[in-house]
């Protein structure tokens, strides 16, 4: 996933955030390029500019946070919804998968595919 550290766009708004001592040397390791934490940002973000701003650094901490987060909440979504499922609706699927399956193969015998 990639991630824009622009901070000069007029749709961001700025934000006090207490940040700890753990999180400053963090954020300095993020700013400081060759680091293990840079490289594992980069890793997940794509490069990053070599005068990193801490506003950038915590922007980026930021979104991949939100990206994670937002991930484990769908992934748990789609685990409530097969939760929901009874054994007519897996049928039901089943069916459907298997159909478009036989359509396949026989458009595939028939050469038109």
């Amino acid at each position: 996933m990639r991630y824009a550290v622009d901070m000069s766009t007029s749709t961001l708004s700025r934000k006090s955030v207490p940040v700890d001592a753990e999180m400053s040397t963090f954020t300095r390791d993020i700013r400081t390029p060759g680091t293990p934490a840079r490289e594992a940002v980069e890793a997940l973000v794509g490069p990053l500019p070599d005068h990193l701003s801490e506003a950038q650094a915590l922007s980026t901490l930021l979104n991949v946070a939100r990206d994670k987060v937002q991930e484990t909440a769908n992934a748990s979504g789609y685990a409530a919804y097969a939760a929901t499922l009874n054994e007519e609706d897996r049928a039901a699927a089943d069916h459907g998968r298997k159909r478009r399956h036989e359509r396949a193969r026989r458009r595939a015998e028939a050469g038109t595919e």
